[in-house]
């Protein structure tokens, strides 16, 4: 699917965000002279742009295939939660 038309009918959908991220967003896109609102929508169609082209090569389905696998290891070794940052890099 592409981009959406400029005369495509927008409808409002609401999302939960961390305050600190919504600062950001502001600071930048003051800084970009863009309405936060539009500066957020530029971000989200950036996302959807890098999100189809995942998909299109088949990573999507290897991310969803992944994440199947690491529940059922967590599950096995009754483990609450893989902390990554926790391995020894040697």
């Amino acid at each position: 699917m592409a981009r959406p038309t400029k005369n495509e009918k927008k409808i409002q959908y609401t999302i939960m965000l961390e305050p600190s991220i919504i600062e950001e967003m502001k600071q930048i896109a003051e800084r970009a002279g863009t309405p936060v609102g539009t500066f957020a929508r530029n971000i989200l169609l950036l996302g959807l742009d890098d999100a189809r082209l995942l998909d299109k090569v088949g990573i999507t389905r290897l991310i969803g295939s992944t994440r199947k696998q690491m529940e059922k290891i967590r599950k096995q070794f009754n483990l609450e939660s893989i902390d990554f940052n926790a391995i020894d890099e040697d």
